[in-house]
């Protein structure tokens, strides 16, 4: 009996270990995403178009959400551990199928 919760007690480090690595791997890029669309943003200034303003709105808002993903990705161990307890809270669901819509309803048009 001891074997068997062994290697689950193994198993279970080697997931969270693997969900530390993933979400860390994952946080960079996405600094650097955030990063390049402020630079941008703030090098063409008053030059922006509505199109572009949108296409930077889009990049922020998907690096955002990414970046909650993440973040929700590392609560799991600690929720586990009795570390953390989940928080529940009201969704204004209208809000977010409208949001969802929006960032999809680019590809399905072109499709």
């Amino acid at each position: 009996m001891q074997e068997p919760n062994r290697a689950l007690r193994e198993l279970d480090r080697m997931k969270t270990d693997f969900l530390n690595t993933v979400s860390h791997e994952l946080q960079t890029p996405l600094t650097s995403i955030k990063w390049s669309a402020d630079s941008l943003a703030s090098l063409i200034g008053k030059y922006q178009n509505d199109k572009v303003s949108r296409l930077l709105e889009i990049i922020r808002n998907d690096n955002q959400r990414l970046t909650s993903l993440i973040e929700q990705l590392l609560d799991f161990p600690r929720i586990e551990a009795g570390q953390l307890a989940p928080k529940f809270a009201s969704v204004n669901l209208h809000a977010l199928i409208e949001a969802s819509v929006t960032d999809i309803l680019p590809l399905a048009q072109q499709k």
